[in-house]
Order: structure tokens, then C-alpha cells, then sequence
């Protein structure tokens, strides 16, 4: 018999860069480039898209106090990943919130430092960005 399902060390490695779901259906305009100052990846979109969540989680954020990312929900999924979804116009779930995987959590809108309609999506990992595409599914 495997050991696998008793090591804690595989099973969060699993889970964590698993079945993330990309935060939108549009089209990607900007992939992550950290020499370029891209910390996530952009989605065009128009007023009241539907962004959802990428992962099962809890929300950790859900307000506008980052005037650079304005309505911003940032969900916690493990113990060192965080999604983080911006410039949304309404916001639809609160910290503290169990969402799910693929649930609506704000309609995208172009709130913060940015004057087109889209959502930026970030993954941290340890609070570090990375690039989505790491943990995306494809």
C-alpha cells in the first residue's frame, strides 16, 4: 500500500497547485512579466462581467483601501496561497466568506488606477506574486 495519502507534505503540494480555474472566460491582454511590473495577469472585459473565484477558499479581503488595485477581493485558499482579483465594480462576497470554485464574486469594472474595464488577477505564494499560469489549470 502507498504512504502517499499520510504524507501532509504531498497532500498540500497537491492541493495547492491544483485545480485553479482561470477568474474569467476573456480574453488575457497582459500575462505576469515581474520585470515588467506585471505582477498578475489581465482580463479585457466589459462593465459587469462576471469574475470568479479560482479556487476554493475563505475571504481574506474584500474592500478599497488599495487605491492602485481599487475594489479589490483577495481569497485565502492554503496556508501560503492567496488569489487576489481588481478594479472590480461591485464586490459580492465579505471577508470571512467560504466561497467556492468557480462562484461570482464581483462584477469587473475598471475602479483604482486604471482607465479601461478589466480585472487583474494575482496568485501570491508566501505573499510573494507568481505567475498565475503556474497553478492555472489549462
Amino acid at each position: 500500500a502507498s504512504n502517499y495519502s499520510q504524507n501532509p507534505v504531498y497532500e498540500v503540494t497537491a492541493n495547492a497547485t491544483s485545480g485553479y480555474e482561470y477568474p474569467s472566460r476573456n480574453q488575457v491582454t497582459r500575462n505576469f512579466d515581474a520585470a515588467a511590473g506585471n505582477m498578475g495577469m489581465w482580463f479585457a472585459g466589459t462593465m459587469g462581467d462576471p469574475v470568479l473565484a479560482s479556487q476554493s477558499g475563505t475571504v481574506l479581503y474584500s474592500g478599497n483601501g488599495l487605491p492602485e488595485y481599487g475594489n479589490l477581493i483577495m481569497i485565502r485558499h492554503s496556508d501560503n496561497y492567496i488569489t487576489a482579483y481588481a478594479h472590480n465594480s461591485a464586490l459580492l462576497v465579505k471577508e470571512g466568506d467560504a466561497v467556492q470554485r468557480g462562484q461570482r464574486i464581483a462584477n469587473m469594472g475598471s475602479s483604482g488606477q486604471t482607465n479601461q474595464v478589466g480585472l487583474e488577477f494575482q496568485v501570491r505564494l508566501n505573499g510573494n506574486p507568481i505567475d498565475p499560469r503556474a497553478v492555472l489549470g489549462r
